[in-house]
């Protein structure tokens, strides 16, 4: 009852789980454009809501759910503007961060780009 679990779908999706719900994250390119993206969100409920009472319920959890969306992307967009910007020549993640590290040497893997890592491994 008091554990959001979240799954990373390669390549592109984030599938969460928490209590009596899930949420279904999708990210796909934008066009042409690589620091463009659209993302698409579905909210993942037991039974479809028959009532007004169980629609209102699940569109505030909805809601809630883009509402920090929606925050976290302005946090980020400002992050991609500045890596654009060519002023980092590299990335360092935290030790407690492995996750970011495997994503992206699995993303690599996937597009045929070399991964280097600190260590040389």
């Amino acid at each position: 009852d008091h554990t959001l679990c979240l799954y990373g779908v390669f390549p592109n999706s984030v599938l969460t789980m928490q209590g009596d719900h899930g949420a279904l994250f999708a990210m796909f390119p934008s066009g042409d454009r690589v620091d463009e993206s659209v993302l698409y969100i579905s909210l993942l409920v037991p039974d479809e809501p028959l009532t007004d009472k169980l629609r209102s319920h699940w569109q505030v959890h909805l809601d809630l759910l883009c509402s920090a969306v929606y925050e976290d992307f302005a946090i980020g967009e400002s992050i991609q503007r500045s890596l654009g910007s060519g002023a980092n020549t590299h990335t360092t993640y935290g030790r407690l961060e492995p996750g970011l590290d495997t994503y992206h040497r699995h993303i690599n893997a996937a597009i045929g780009k070399p991964t280097t890592r600190p260590n040389g491994h």
